[in-house]
């Protein structure tokens, strides 16, 4: 059989490589944009950093008062989150599959720390409600926003890839999911999925490698 797959975002040329072709017709658009807003890091006080997305380290990558946060611990989502920090020599003290058992980690290890939490302005809050509830002293500044593509798609496919929240929203705004079978990145996502399908399949963790492979996992 030869499934039609989807995925919400277009993927790099060595991501598009792991899926298994002979089995698959495959689509891809990107459904949401990510827009850099103004942000300052130049006079922020902290002890540690916080990211959740590869967007957010992009983009604080390419701001030269980047290289003043190099001693600093950094807590994070995702191994590609964490491998593009240590890649560009930043240290990583801990990397979990989702912001509410980084946060939940900080509250009962580093609470006394002060946290200094880059991010997007669409987002869930539990990073800061865990820590305000707790305590913690944490500054929050917005990197960039998501913009919804709102792409429309002409068939119905088997298979739909999933990689945030913003990205389940702008999909369902013109499309419906019906049938297919759908794969997130992680837990968030599948979330924003629960009330319209339980045909939810999660990657073992939050890269697009495992997201991948559970894909072709699927059919084997």
């Amino acid at each position: 059989m030869n499934y039609k797959v989807l995925s919400t975002k277009i993927l790099d040329p060595e991501s598009k490589k792991e899926l298994n072709h002979s089995f698959y017709q495959y689509s891809e658009k990107d459904f949401i944009k990510i827009i850099p807003t103004d942000y300052y890091l130049s006079e922020i006080v902290c002890d540690s950093l916080i990211f959740t997305s590869q967007n957010a380290v992009q983009i604080f990558l390419k701001n030269s008062e980047s290289k003043k946060y190099k001693s600093k611990k950094i807590f994070c989502v995702g191994d590609n989150t964490k491998s593009l920090l240590r890649k560009n020599k930043f240290r990583v003290e801990n990397c979990f599959n989702d912001s509410s058992s980084l946060a939940k980690f900080i509250t009962k290890n580093n609470k006394s720390d002060k946290f200094l939490y880059l991010c997007g302005k669409n987002r869930l809050k539990n990073i800061e409600e865990i820590l305000s509830n707790n305590n913690v002293d944490l500054i929050v500044e917005e990197l960039y926003e998501t913009k919804l593509l709102y792409e429309k798609v002409n068939c119905m496919y088997d298979f739909i890839l999933f990689y945030s929240p913003s990205g389940v929203e702008s999909f369902i705004k013109n499309n419906f999911i019906e049938k297919s079978i759908c794969f997130c990145i992680g837990n968030t996502t599948a979330s924003a999925l629960k009330a319209l399908t339980d045909k939810i399949v999660i990657a073992k963790k939050p890269t697009i490698r495992q997201l991948i492979k559970q894909v072709n996992n699927f059919i084997n």
